[in-house]
């Protein structure tokens, strides 16, 4: 198993970056990333935790994965599975109050579903490393750009 981490501070409290990220079936996500093209099936269960499919954008390909949440707790953290790909795991975010804002960190504790998905896992690290960060840069600077158009 390996990991990936990344981290970014958003310019609102927990509660307004939590409801901003996670809010409204993750639309925002959708109009900040620079990869995620869609969030699909989205639904809410009777224990308050989320499952949808999200669609990521790698040039013209497009990659379907399943994030079935265990935890989901506004405004501090949440944790959900990835499934679907050769490489899932468990993706954790967590929401810390710091002078600036929140800081938003994402940790995903990726693991191989298969010898293929191993290979693939050691050999894409260091980009998913990458991709991750730009990931919630990105999340960020939407933020910070909504922000100062409102």
């Amino acid at each position: 198993m390996q990991s990936v981490d990344a981290s970014a501070v958003f310019p609102l409290s927990p509660e307004e970056t939590w409801d901003l990220l996670f809010g409204d079936q993750l639309r925002h996500i959708v109009q900040f990333s620079p990869t995620v093209a869609a969030v699909e099936d989205y639904e809410m269960r009777p224990d308050g935790t989320p499952r949808y499919t999200m669609v990521n954008k790698l040039g013209p390909l497009h990659k379907r994965s399943t994030s079935d949440y265990a935890t989901f707790e506004r405004p501090t953290h949440s944790a959900n599975r990835v499934l679907g790909l050769p490489v899932g795991g468990t993706f954790h975010v967590t929401f810390r109050p710091v002078p600036e804002g929140t800081r938003v960190s994402g940790h995903w504790e990726m693991e191989a579903r298969n010898w293929l998905g191993g290979a693939l896992l050691r050999a894409v690290h260091p980009l998913l490393t990458w991709y991750l960060q730009r990931e919630v840069d990105a999340w960020a600077r939407g933020v910070a750009l909504r922000d100062r158009s409102a």
